[in-house]
């Protein structure tokens, strides 16, 4: 498909793009010098990975973004290049889009670390038979991330975890406890 249609850009999660390189190594025949942009989010873009996708996607400009599903599309974004990558183990979720206000809401001034609360016009309304649960701050209402995350030096935002015990698992949010409770 790649070599038929040659996309010139791709959005996957980071195991996608790991599986994406491991099967394209294995045929020499598919060529990656089409794709001219990658968007990955989901879960961590860990530095080994940048550099295998840079190698691999010799042309592309790379974007490590973030968005949870309720807010519908991607809210941060972080440029990923060979300056930027050599910096970090783990590349930031970047700052905020134009269109999205981001408050990290610390329980006190002396933690490294707080939610993610965002806002914006594309967060959407709710579930099937339930609203989102949304905090209100000075009059604005922001949407409660459950991310708990850090800003650098450079004010780029970070993830450090989760508040709850929800992991990613290619992708997608899994509730532990409750998987817990349907294997008993």
């Amino acid at each position: 498909m790649l070599n038929k249609y040659q996309p010139e850009g791709i959005y996957a999660v980071p195991s996608t793009w790991e599986k994406i390189i491991d099967y394209g190594r294995k045929f020499k025949a598919i060529k990656f010098n089409s794709v001219k942009q990658i968007n990955s989010g989901g879960e961590a873009l860990h530095k080994n990975l940048v550099k295998k996708m840079t190698n691999f996607f010799p042309r592309a400009k790379i974007l490590n973004v973030y968005g949870p599903t309720e807010f519908v599309v991607n809210a941060t974004y972080f440029p990923v290049n060979k300056k930027t990558y050599k910096k970090y183990n783990v590349m930031p979720i970047g700052k905020c889009l134009p269109e999205v206000e981001c408050l990290i809401l610390k329980n006190n001034q002396k933690d490294k670390f707080g939610e993610l609360l965002l806002r914006g016009n594309q967060k959407m309304e709710g579930y099937i038979n339930a609203k989102v649960p949304l905090v209100k701050i000075k009059s604005k209402y922001y949407f409660p991330t459950g991310d708990l995350v850090f800003k650098d030096k450079d004010k780029n935002i970070n993830f450090y975890g989760r508040k709850s015990d929800y992991q990613k698992i290619s992708g997608y949010r899994i509730n532990l406890t409750n998987l817990e409770q349907i294997i008993r």
